[in-house]
């Protein structure tokens, strides 16, 4: 779903500010023979600058954001487009960006999310949503659950979509929720597990940074970690959170950063890739160490003896450089797995305003698998 020139045009004349993010996640379903994508639009009302600015002061209501789910054929061509949908509500009228009826109804984002396909070809893909929405669809009061950021973070949801030869029938499971005592920043950026046992497992980012402008509850010294749930009826329902950890027991410490899963089709086996640190590590840092891990099947925690370091902070890099924006691609002549990395902030010096965080190199690595 892309918004053309005209639409954009309405939008300006509207006061709106429009960006477009996608496709978060694009997989070929075998079952049907056809390509799913997701993708996400953020609208900021009253302009990018007004819209942000609640954003920094907890208030993200300036900026909605709605996400598609896009068919394609095997040339390319666009079969259908939806908005994707967990309560009623309006659909996009170019006409009116802020129609009441659209504007803040459905709201959620599919970044970092992945596409699963099932040995049924229906697909499971996750989703964030705003806290106050899960809350109100869970009958819990926001005050109690975040009090810190009533309309500044996301709880999490998962679509399940059953092909019935024209379109994707859409279902959504129970909204997975945190309290502020346990990620000071909510949840985001979930990916899904699809275990051979018929469990669903949901990964998800939170963060034990302290916001003081925003009385964040959450207790200093709170450690760094990846959230995860469990669910045994199909991606309806999910267990409580907990942390998420590797098999022996031992915490899988990682910072407030996005993650990917990758399958290898040849073995089936899944593995997580994202960024690990010690239990020290505070909100978005360090991204100084990124690694890949086989996920159990049987439970969905971390095989310890699988982890295995992609890179790490060189000698004379800074700590804030960034091993975290990868792409994954598995290429099919080669049976490798390559991951492109841009090293966000490998040249920055905090003291040196001729320096800047958003400079690094870019590199491509190739990851064999045993079978």
């Amino acid at each position: 779903w892309v918004v053309d020139s005209d639409e954009k045009d309405a939008a300006r004349n509207q006061g709106v500010h429009v960006l477009e993010y996608g496709p978060g996640a694009r997989v070929y379903n075998p079952i049907h023979g056809h390509f799913i994508a997701t993708s996400y639009q953020a609208i900021h009302i009253d302009g990018y600058a007004a819209a942000s600015g609640k954003g920094w002061n907890g208030d993200s209501s300036g900026r909605p954001i709605h996400s598609y789910i896009t068919v394609s054929d095997d040339n390319g061509e666009e079969l259908y487009s939806e908005l994707l949908k967990y309560e009623d509500g309006g659909d996009f009228n170019p006409n009116n960006w802020i129609d009441p009826s659209f504007i803040h109804k459905n709201e959620c984002i599919t970044s970092g999310g992945n596409i699963e396909i099932l040995d049924n070809g229906d697909i499971i893909f996750p989703a964030e949503l705003p806290m106050r929405k899960a809350c109100e669809i869970l009958g819990k009061d926001i005050n109690e659950i975040f009090p810190s950021q009533p309309d500044g973070v996301n709880g999490a949801i998962l679509f399940r979509g059953t092909w019935n030869g024209d379109c994707y029938e859409l279902s959504c499971s129970r909204p997975i929720i945190i309290n502020d005592y346990m990620s000071s920043r909510g949840l985001s950026e979930p990916i899904t597990v699809n275990l051979s046992n018929g469990k669903i497992i949901m990964i998800l980012r939170g963060s034990n940074f302290r916001f003081k402008n925003f009385n964040s509850r959450i207790a200093p010294g709170t450690p760094p970690v990846k959230f995860y749930c469990v669910s045994e009826d199909g991606g309806k329902t999910f267990s409580d959170l907990m942390p998420w950890h590797y098999d022996n027991g031992e915490i899988f410490y990682s910072p407030a950063s996005i993650s990917k899963l990758f399958v290898d089709e040849r073995t089936g086996k899944k593995y997580f890739i994202g960024n690990v640190c010690g239990h020290t590590g505070y909100g978005n840092f360090p991204r100084s160490t990124l690694a890949i891990v086989e996920i159990d099947e049987n439970f969905g925690t971390a095989k310890k003896d699988t982890l295995t370091i992609i890179d790490e902070r060189r000698e004379n890099e800074p700590y804030q450089i960034q091993l975290s924006n990868f792409f994954l691609f598995f290429n099919k002549e080669t049976q490798k797995l390559e991951i492109d990395l841009p090293k966000v902030g490998q040249f920055f010096i905090p003291s040196d305003p001729t320096t800047t965080p958003f400079k690094g190199e870019a590199w491509k690595y190739e990851i064999s698998f045993d079978e």
